[in-house]
């Protein structure tokens, strides 16, 4: 019985290493896209709650032993904003940008509205319109989209992550319209994907998606 019970321990252990994969990941500076040292990230497995944490090397990069499945990373580094998602780690790169910790700049309006209004999860960046707070009143869609991270107006054109081949849909679906004059109060939530997955058209490389 105790050679039973150790095979069985060993064959679990094996199994439970067989699962577990090599992933690269890469973290990057929204403002300039050079690599962030020494930032550290920690893997929280959503299954069984353990945690892992690593450090970024010089040129932003580290490698992990994982195991397949769901996991919410935070990331934290000195002079940049915190950082939480929810990732798939299936084997393949990833790659996290954060948004330098510039508060002190910002008006106060929009401090709130980062810090109370955004949300990450795979990869989608979602901002939730509150039409209370006074940075949301009054205004065009142009007007607070600047507000997520890594997206960037420059007059009448959105870039993302430096990205212009924007596919912008409205409640998940194409749209001709002019989204730019929409009125805030029209809106309910914006998404960002900077790297929209394959169901999206090959010929963007960015996704806006704006839910009325």
């Amino acid at each position: 019985m105790k050679y039973l019970t150790f095979n069985i321990l060993i064959f679990v252990s094996s199994l439970a290493m067989a699962q577990s994969i090599k992933t690269d990941f890469k973290v990057l500076s929204v403002d300039d896209l050079k690599p962030v040292a020494d930032a550290k990230l920690c893997f929280t497995d959503t299954v069984i709650a353990d945690t892992t944490c690593y450090y970024s090397n010089e040129e932003g990069m580290l490698s992990a032993e994982l195991q397949k499945g769901i996991y919410n990373v935070s990331i934290a580094a000195s002079k940049f904003e915190y950082y939480e998602d929810k990732i798939m780690i299936d084997g393949s790169q990833k790659t996290f940008y954060l948004w330098e910790d510039k508060i002190f700049n910002l008006d106060e309006a929009v401090v709130t509205a980062r810090r109370k209004n955004l949300s990450r999860s795979f990869g989608v960046t979602t901002l939730t319109v509150n039409n209370n707070s006074p940075i949301f009143q009054n205004t065009q869609f142009s007007d607070i989209i600047g507000i997520i991270p890594g997206v960037m107006v420059n007059g009448n054109k959105v870039s993302i992550l430096g990205k212009t081949r924007i596919l912008y849909l409205v409640n998940g679906r194409e749209t001709s319209i002019n989204v730019s004059q929409l009125q805030t109060n029209q809106i309910d939530k914006i998404e960002v994907m900077s790297n929209p997955s394959a169901k999206y058209q090959a010929n963007y490389d960015a996704v806006i998606n704006i839910i009325l």
